[in-house]
């Protein structure tokens, strides 16, 4: 059970760490063009869009209202870039202390259409995939740090020398040896 555990934890570490490079690149593509991707559905009647703007990616969700479709053609997606374009430029909400960090979420709705919508700030979104590659590398190196610590005859909490006495740390009073490793 603990194998598996371990090849599961490894396994989304890399996949977070494979996330977290795909973040940068586009968040350094996102100052140069404007990425949009979409994908429009007959039935029931709506379109998914991904936008990237300077720093950030939208999410939106168009559904149409009533029997007038002003939509794009359904059954349709794709993928396709444009000018770059920056969060204040867009037609996200602004103002609030909120939005300047480059979030927003709205929520809209007319005759014709409903509009929803979720910004992101990269920033957000590579903090969030660093979080588990950075905690596994500062316990892989705490763990490192023990075990040169155990090898050289040092406590492996306090790191003083305990090689005159392998019993018990002079300093901490904590139990040194092999028992306390495990």
């Amino acid at each position: 059970m603990r194998r598996l555990l371990r090849i599961l934890l490894n396994t989304a570490t890399v996949l977070s760490l494979v996330l977290c490079a795909a973040t940068m690149a586009a968040w350094v593509r996102s100052y140069q063009v404007r990425d949009v991707g979409s994908w429009s559905m007959a039935s029931p009647r709506l379109d998914l869009a991904v936008n990237t703007y300077r720093g950030g990616l939208f999410a939106g969700f168009y559904k149409s209202v009533g029997t007038q479709d002003n939509l794009d053609s359904p059954g349709t997606g794709g993928w396709y870039h444009t000018p770059t374009l920056s969060y204040t430029d867009s037609d996200g909400p602004q103002g609030t202390l909120f939005n300047r960090f480059g979030f927003a979420l709205d929520y809209s709705r007319n005759s014709a259409y409903e509009n929803r919508y979720l910004a992101c700030p990269y920033w957000f979104i590579l903090l969030l995939t660093s979080i588990l590659p950075a905690a596994r590398l500062a316990a892989w190196r705490r763990r490192r740090v023990r075990r040169l610590r155990v090898g050289a005859g040092l406590c492996q909490h306090c790191g003083y020398d305990c090689r005159a006495t392998p019993d018990r740390c002079p300093e901490c009073g904590r139990p040194t040896g092999d028992e306390t490793s495990r």
